[in-house]
């Protein structure tokens, strides 16, 4: 819904909110579950998604080989919906 090119010197992390608003403001439609690759794994990402009651399904990144607690144990799950 929502094409951006960057040059990479700013973190994909950081332009998922206004991303979500410009496609909120081209639909008309309240997000409620955005996808995005390994690249949007950090907890910035998820904690800023979950404020606004977006569901982020988001693949964890790969775990180092030299991890000290494996990402494989933590995954994220959508929310219950009543």
């Amino acid at each position: 819904m929502d094409v951006a090119v960057r040059t990479g010197q700013t973190n994909e992390g950081e332009m998922i909110e206004p991303q979500v608003d410009e496609v909120e403001a081209i639909t008309g439609i309240d997000i409620q579950v955005v996808t995005a690759d390994a690249g949007y794994a950090y907890a910035k990402v998820y904690g800023a998604l979950e404020r606004r009651g977006i569901d982020a399904l988001i693949p964890a990144k790969a775990e180092p080989i030299n991890s000290r607690v494996p990402l494989r144990r933590f995954r994220t799950m959508p929310r219950a919906t009543s």
